[in-house]
């Protein structure tokens, strides 16, 4: 521990970084042993996640990216109809074509509301002032993980469990 403000690592990555989120434009080392992470995949892992691919070779992906489209068409409207209420709102383009398979709503304590999703089961991302992206991954997830992922977030806001400390307190990881 003593060496680690003074080691250098000559691939720097924003994995290394002493605060990534900031999206800061000059690196800053982490000031431990995390100043080492670049955020670079190794090659065993690339190799492992080249073998695990081969589960979707013949997939159609046009099919795969319809299914996106309605699941993140799906989760626009229940967001509209269950969420708007308690302060949420549509960042994402409602039109389809001008979206990947995430959909980003804007939300005042959205740091809180996420970190209270992720111990309900539901990942979601923050990214400041106020962001809350939800990635459909349709290969994996069923429109049934779409209803549960806002009947839950409305439950988080009915009950006021975000509002508790542990929810706000910053990680490294949003």
């Amino acid at each position: 521990k003593r060496h680690h403000a003074n080691a250098e690592q000559p691939l720097t990555g924003w994995f290394g970084h002493k605060r990534p989120f900031d999206f800061i434009d000059d690196y800053e080392p982490a000031p431990d042993i995390r100043r080492m992470l670049v955020g670079t995949t190794s090659v065993l892992a690339a190799s492992a996640l080249d073998s695990a691919l081969d589960a979707f070779k013949g997939v159609d992906m046009g099919l795969v990216r319809k299914k996106s489209q309605a699941m993140t068409d799906l989760f626009i409207a229940l967001t509209r109809e269950k969420l708007m209420e308690y302060g949420v709102g549509l960042a994402t383009s409602e039109n389809p074509a001008k979206r990947g398979s995430h959909v980003s709503l804007t939300c005042e304590n959205g740091y809180a509301v996420v970190q209270a999703l992720i111990e309900q089961g539901v990942i979601g991302d923050f990214r400041a002032p106020n962001f809350m992206r939800f990635g459909f991954t349709p290969l994996y997830l069923g429109f049934e993980d779409v209803y549960r992922a806002v009947e839950i977030m409305a439950d988080i806001f009915e009950t006021g469990v975000w509002k508790e400390t542990r929810f706000s307190e910053k990680g490294a990881v949003t």
